[in-house]
């Protein structure tokens, strides 16, 4: 049986559809496909997405690190072994995460439920992703998918997916839908002007980087052979980021201990 007929049970290794085949790198380059804005490099927040593919991570081993989206589920079979460990030790760092559910030919539905049982109880401050990357998907059970998670959850998904992924999922009026409602994880690696799937005209994560980048250990996982040597690569807008960063009652406090080291007169917070 192939992978594509066997995704239930075949692993899959975390957010991966970044390398887009030449024919859609050609459309780009002719224009007849839309670039997003690169982020501006003062704007950037880094971040990574992980799964039980780079083993017990260390969080907080690279100071760059702002915000992780970490695999939960697969199909309505698979639940990530790594997914309960990573969550604990972001929640405890306050590290804004979020979940991910890589979803297959399986009723759409089904998979949210499966999903959200699993992520509910603690689904981190970052709206969760739904991960589409098949070689064929109908858009109605995408749709499905979407809409069954907002129905529990009170909130839109974002979707993570390349030009070239997007363009493979049938039915136009269902994909447009989905794209009015969510934010768009945008997959291209080795560029800072993603190409964008159609129906989007905007993103708010890129994955830039992954497979062959050998940065698994820069950014906490362990060595070979224990994780995978390499570790899929994201950046946000620090802007955006903000609003799911923690604000901690002493913030104020901060602040002004900040000016006064600058050598300005404040007032002691009441």
């Amino acid at each position: 049986m192939s992978d594509f007929l066997n995704l239930e049970i075949t692993e899959v290794k975390g957010l991966q559809a970044g390398r887009l085949p030449l024919r859609t790198q050609i459309r780009g380059l002719l224009g007849l496909d839309a670039r997003g804005l690169p982020i501006p490099i003062a704007e950037r927040a880094a971040g990574i997405d992980t799964s039980h593919w780079n083993g017990d991570m260390n969080f907080g081993f690279n100071p760059l690190l702002r915000f992780v989206c970490i695999k939960a589920t697969q199909g309505v079979s698979i639940f990530d072994d790594q997914y309960l460990n990573s969550r604990n030790k972001l929640t405890n760092m306050e590290l804004p995460f979020h979940a991910f559910h890589y979803l297959t030919t399986s009723d759409g539905a089904a998979q949210a439920k499966w999903f959200i049982d699993h992520i509910q109880d603690n689904p981190g401050p970052i709206p969760p992703v739904i991960d589409v990357e098949l070689a064929s998907v109908a858009g109605n059970l995408v749709r499905a998918c979407v809409q069954r998670v907002y129905d529990r959850m009170r909130l839109w998904p974002m979707i993570y997916t390349s030009a070239y992924y997007w363009s493979l999922v049938s039915g136009a009026s269902d994909k447009l839908w989905i794209a009015q409602r969510c934010k768009l994880f945008v997959a291209h690696w080795d560029t800072d002007s993603p190409i964008l799937p159609i129906d989007w005209n905007d993103y708010f994560i890129h994955q830039h980087s992954a497979n062959g980048n050998k940065q698994g250990v820069a950014w906490g996982a362990p060595p070979p052979p224990e994780a995978d040597p390499d570790m899929d690569l994201d950046r946000c807008r620090k802007s955006w980021l903000a609003q799911y960063e923690p604000v901690h009652d002493n913030w104020q406090w901060d602040v002004t201990n900040g000016l006064r080291a600058l050598g300005q007169t404040v007032r002691d917070p009441e």
